[in-house]
């Protein structure tokens, strides 16, 4: 592994991370480094990646990239672009026993170590050929090691001791869905364009075959945004007000001001405000409310505090279902001319904290009493340290309906909607927050069905419930944050609530995508879903989209709709060519209202759970799709006479429709491993509740 020197757009030097892998067939660079290099495409083709157990087929980019070493005598260099290869970490340092073996060979350095643009991961893959071009002469062995001398320095490679914690040889590189090794298989070209084109209109089926538990990764990248976080991070123990950074990545300096974009977007929306003038009038509130509320400031010309002045272009997204805020202004992080940088280019985004939506709505359904709230203006109530805040300018018209107006230069003085960095930064502060000011175990434990700014929280005692309810107002009150619109089946907290005049009367209260109506204490589904069905593949996929069912309850109905459109992109049906004169106008039709029936069923909240309950699951599997359900059975006992079982998750999976088809034993043990995996998250979302 070396490090290579390549030019960047801005003819400055990048340095990537470079693996030699004498048994890969072409060379990769990663997305995530190619945007910032200075290339040229060469061609597109279709191409099938295979590694150990895996292939990866799609349409790729072969690119040329242009070397910055005067003494290498090869100044370009071919490669496939591979999306994703840079998120993953090779390991956090050379085995200890190589480092001491290789101290003695003249320019040996940790490549793991050494300093990459790009941070932690891969930069690049470099077949036989490209080590042959950068290569001073033949390899040779120093001690155990075999050596590869090339103009960037020694590349060194061998067997690791077999008490190694990592074997540095063998070291697997996951890529997306591809794994990459030392024995990385030849890549092929095959005329594949039908296969491609259907694997790539069925990639929005992703969505719904994850099961919404995810492995917690926490890469060198992450822990970069998390040592600047926590550096800077600054409580104001007198105003209650966190003051956080934005996370920068060591390409910031390249940031462009972006000002055309954002006077160019600003134009446009001039125009829509004229057309529009109550879209106009609601957007020019907002801006000075925000400005009321001390969150934006105008700026005063020639006075810049911070060393980076960047531009960023805005729009206004109107929430028909908020009766709160119903229209919300969200900066365009990632707007940038083509060949430069965009903010959200320049930013860490943090590791996921967040956490499952799918464990905090099960956990949701554990004891008798129940509420949620919601913190108000989350984000905005993070203030920006004041160096960061001239990258968060923006442009607005001093008189909306003039198009002759001059424009104002405003600045956020917080955290905005728009950057990637946002919801890390949110969630950190929650999280610092928590573990600086509560030290009760019982009362910590009761906050884990937080996600982002929605609260929800259980327990079978009502008292324990209230006394949890002036907990959480203390706690985020400290941090700045107001927590309102409470709702509960408890009398105690929606009187307390009441009085406080932040109690949401609402006879149905939104929950992460659903909805609880706490009087009846059940829970429903959002059944204003695509009014307008049409016969096209595209509004058959936006139709299966609109279904959000994270508790896999219609599973069995649900399913149906992505079999159907798995099979409309076998026909090769253009987007918006109906199918209404085909065989499958009848049964789409049977399925769009079956949806329809299941989406008015209500489902009661809360899980019985005794301390005999168990965890019953099932898995299933057939040549079109595969299952798991999950059950919560328990005995006939003085709390239930009648023994109860009660569906509380599942999950259907449709299977591949293209050659090598899975066998029914295949397919069943991926069943059982969705079975595996649904335990899991069920047990993690029950504690402290025991169940076997």
């Amino acid at each position: 592994m070396v490090i290579l020197d390549l030019k960047s757009k801005q003819r400055q030097k990048y340095r990537a991370r470079a693996l030699l892998d004498s048994g890969a067939g072409t060379n990769f660079v990663a997305g995530d480094v190619l945007q910032h290099l200075d290339f040229e495409i060469l061609n597109s083709s279709n191409i099938s990646v295979s590694g150990i157990n895996t292939t990866q087929t799609g349409k790729y980019d072969l690119v040329l990239l242009k070397m910055d070493n005067e003494e290498c005598p090869t100044k370009y260099i071919k490669c496939y672009t591979l999306p994703g290869m840079l998120r993953y970490n090779v390991s956090t340092d050379l085995y200890e026993a190589m480092m001491h073996d290789c101290a003695e060979l003249p320019g040996f350095t940790d490549p793991l170590k050494k300093f990459a643009d790009h941070g932690g991961g891969l930069g690049l893959i470099l077949g036989p050929g490209a080590i042959r071009d950068i290569s001073i002469d033949s390899p040779i062995y120093f001690k155990s090691y075999l050596v590869d001398r090339t103009y960037f320095g020694p590349a060194v490679s061998g067997r690791m001791p077999s008490n190694s914690v990592f074997a540095f040889s063998s070291s697997l590189f996951p890529i997306g869905d591809v794994v990459v090794a030392n024995n990385f298989q030849m890549i092929e070209e095959s005329n594949l364009d039908a296969k491609i084109n259907l694997l790539k209109d069925l990639e929005f089926l992703s969505n719904k075959e994850l099961i919404g538990v995810t492995q917690d990764e926490i890469h060198l990248d992450d822990k970069k945004c998390m040592d600047q976080f926590y550096k800077n991070l600054h409580y104001d123990e007198i105003l209650k007000l966190y003051t956080v950074p934005l996370p920068w990545r060591p390409n910031k300096e390249y940031l462009p001001s972006n000002y055309s974009i954002a006077f160019r977007r600003m134009q446009q929306l001039q125009r829509k405000f004229m057309a529009n003038p109550n879209y106009g009038k609601a957007y020019e509130s907002k801006i000075n409310e925000l400005l009321t509320m001390n969150f934006i400031e105008e700026v005063v010309p020639g006075v810049e505090l911070g060393d980076i002045t960047h531009y960023l272009a805005h729009s206004g997204v109107v929430k028909e279902e908020s009766d709160t805020t119903s229209l919300r202004i969200v900066m365009d992080g990632s707007s940038k001319l083509k060949g430069s940088l965009s903010l959200n280019d320049c930013l860490y985004t943090g590791p996921n904290i967040i956490g499952s939506l799918l464990e905090c709505l099960l956990g949701f359904r554990c004891d008798k009493f129940a509420l949620t709230a919601d913190i108000e203006k989350a984000f905005l109530n993070l203030a920006l340290r004041e160096r960061d805040r001239d990258a968060l300018r923006f442009l607005f018209p001093k008189d909306l309906l003039d198009p002759n107006s001059p424009l104002l230069v405003y600045r956020y003085k917080v955290v905005v909607f728009g950057a990637s960095c946002s919801p890390y930064l949110l969630a950190a502060v929650i999280q610092k927050h928590i573990q600086s000011f509560v030290k009760d175990e019982k009362f910590k434990f009761s906050l884990r069905n937080l996600f982002v700014d929605n609260l929800l929280a259980t327990n079978n005692s009502e008292e324990e419930l209230l006394e949890f309810y002036y907990k959480a107002r203390e706690l985020f009150s400290n941090a700045g944050f107001n927590l309102r619109k409470w709702t509960s089946n408890s009398r105690l907290v929606n009187a307390a609530a009441r009085r406080e005049g932040i109690f949401d009367d609402a006879q149905r209260v939104k929950i992460l995508g659903l909805y609880w109506s706490p009087h009846t204490d059940k829970i429903s589904y959002k059944k204003d879903i695509n009014k307008d069905i049409k016969y096209t593949k595209r509004g058959a996929l936006r139709f299966s989209n609109s279904v959000f069912d994270p508790f896999g309850l219609i599973s069995p109905i649900e399913i149906r709709t992505r079999l159907l459109v798995q099979s409309l992109w076998k026909e090769k049906l253009d987007w918006d060519k109906s199918f209404k004169k085909t065989e499958f106008k009848e049964d789409w039709d049977i399925i769009v209202n079956e949806v329809k029936i299941a989406l008015e069923a209500e489902i009661p909240r809360q899980v019985l759970i005794e301390e005999d309950s168990q965890l019953h699951i099932f898995s299933d599997a057939s040549k079109k799709a595969f299952g798991s359900v999950a059950y919560i059975v328990t005995p006939k006992s003085k709390n239930c006479p009648k023994g109860n079982s009660q569906i509380i998750f599942a999950k259907s999976k449709i299977t591949k429709r293209l050659p090598p088809v899975e066998t029914i034993p295949k397919l069943e043990l991926d069943a059982l491993n969705l079975s595996a995996t649904i335990i899991n998250a069920i047990k993690k979302s029950f504690s402290p509740y025991t169940i076997f």
